[in-house]
């Protein structure tokens, strides 16, 4: 009865990230259809900005509540206490930015137009307080209602866009950043009446200052290895909106976004893989055969994943508009930011055994570096193809330095077949990326001959993820 409570579990808090993504899946064509690039390049901007706000403006106090939770007594006033700060800071910056807004509307959307200014601001509230009354679903291990707080915006801006695509009116940007705040804040209001004899009562002693630094001394130092973690997936794009254009900001996000169907299997992977390591861990000596056993069976769904993703690709050109054709050439490089992430937490277990977390803050500090020099050097000539081509690297740069610290502070496994597949698919998507459109035929057909000879080789590591005994640890 538990084992199946707990994958009933993991499943109702599978089902939002699962949904979300494939709304988002389908959002994306009908977006390029109605929108050109510039918009949907100021549209990733807006998100960016949201995006970096939940990271500064809730100061770790969100990871902090996450880390109280099971202890606290009083969990009402533990998130009232989470709230009170952010909440503070962030109507403080408003008031400042409202000073110069027109300078601020124009270094980040290149317009005048004054309302985005009130987008901008509503936007950044909403997020950082739904990533708050979302942790208490999940910490609540309220699987459905977390997954419904994840899904249902994406859900909302779909019916936009679907009324948008019917409709004869031309729309602009601030049309397309009212559908998504007001998807983001009809969710919002759904999760504040949830809990809105929590939320609008008993106020009195919240502002318990000796627990406020507890949290804060706790979340503050986490909020500054998310910030590497942020520029390393965020780079490229405030590379590009200050190098290029907003029109290659909207090509790139428009392939980025598309590759994030592949986070699907980072997320439902990482739900599982984690709490099965740390047990193994609890053994009296490690099995370095399970380890072995689970790196080849995600590393042979890894490498399936890219290689289909580069066959697949050039569908891209035939159901986008034409002048999202260069989409097809930045899209698999965009599969390395969950890809290689999700063998990354594979092979860096390590390091969260032993607690030694610094070697994964350095790996982060390390690829931020890398993403950082290769941008400023490729964006400027490349264009939305040097960014993606930068990221993919640092990203491989940063599951090399996770394997690496995990083997030197942990034990060692077999590591060499894992950098050859992988070498060779960084290799091919660069490739691909830069010579894709004069030679498609060629990389097509060397994306056929991995896959074939990836097959072949981990034939018995992708037997066994179909047979009970492949899944049982």
């Amino acid at each position: 009865m538990s084992l199946k409570m707990n994958l009933k579990k993991v499943g109702l808090f599978s089902i939002g990230p699962a949904a979300a993504a494939l709304l988002s899946f389908i959002s994306l064509p009908i977006l390029t259809w109605i929108f050109s690039p510039d918009v949907i390049g100021k549209f990733e901007i807006l998100r960016l900005v949201c995006s970096f706000s939940v990271l500064v403006f809730s100061f770790g106090l969100d990871q902090a509540y996450v880390r109280e939770y099971h202890e606290s007594t009083d969990k009402i006033k533990l998130l009232k206490v989470a709230l009170l700060p952010p909440t503070l800071i962030m109507l403080s910056c408003a008031s400042v930015l409202y000073a110069y807004k027109d300078f601020f509307i124009y270094a980040l959307y290149e317009s005048s137009n004054a309302n985005l200014f009130a987008i901008t601001i509503i936007a950044v509230f909403v997020s950082v307080f739904s990533r708050f009354l979302s942790l208490v679903f999940r910490m609540g291990e309220n699987g459905l209602l977390y997954s419904i707080s994840m899904a249902l915006p994406r859900l909302l801006t779909l019916v936009g866009l679907l009324i948008f695509l019917y409709s004869e009116k031309s729309w602009s940007f601030e049309d397309l950043s009212w559908l998504h705040v007001i998807s983001l804040l009809l969710v919002l209001i759904w999760m504040v009446a949830t809990f809105r004899s929590e939320l609008f009562t008993n106020w009195k002693g919240t502002l318990d200052k000796k627990l406020i630094k507890s949290m804060t001394s706790y979340g503050f130092p986490l909020m500054l290895s998310s910030f590497a973690y942020w520029g390393l997936t965020a780079m490229d794009r405030v590379f590009l909106n200050t190098y290029s254009t907003l029109e290659e900001v909207g090509i790139y996000s428009v392939a980025a976004r598309f590759a994030a169907g592949a986070a699907i299997f980072q997320q439902v992977f990482s739900t599982v893989w984690a709490p099965t390591i740390y047990k193994w861990a609890s053994e009296d000596s490690p099995n370095l055969n399970k380890i072995d056993d689970i790196v080849d069976k995600v590393l042979a769904v890894v490498i399936v994943l890219f290689c289909l993703g580069g066959l697949l690709s050039w569908v891209l050109g035939y159901i986008l508009p034409k002048v999202y054709y260069d989409v097809q050439f930045i899209f698999v490089p965009c599969l390395a930011f969950p890809l290689f992430y999700t063998l990354s937490e594979v092979t860096v277990i390590g390091v969260g055994i032993t607690k030694k977390t610094h070697f994964a803050l350095g790996a982060s500090i390390l690829a931020l570096c890398v993403n950082l020099v290769l941008n400023w050097w490729l964006v400027p000539i490349l264009g939305a193809r040097g960014a993606a081509i930068s990221t993919a690297i640092a990203f491989y740069v940063f599951f090399i330095a996770r394997t690496e610290s995990s083997v030197f502070v942990w034990i060692s496994f077999k590591r060499k077949r894992m950098y050859l597949f992988t070498g060779f698919v960084l290799i091919l998507l660069v490739g691909q990326s830069l010579l894709g459109k004069e030679n498609l035929s060629a990389a097509l057909f060397l994306w056929f001959l991995l896959l074939v000879v990836s097959v072949i080789w981990n034939r018995n590591s992708l037997s066994s993820l179909f047979s009970a005994k492949g899944l049982k640890y």
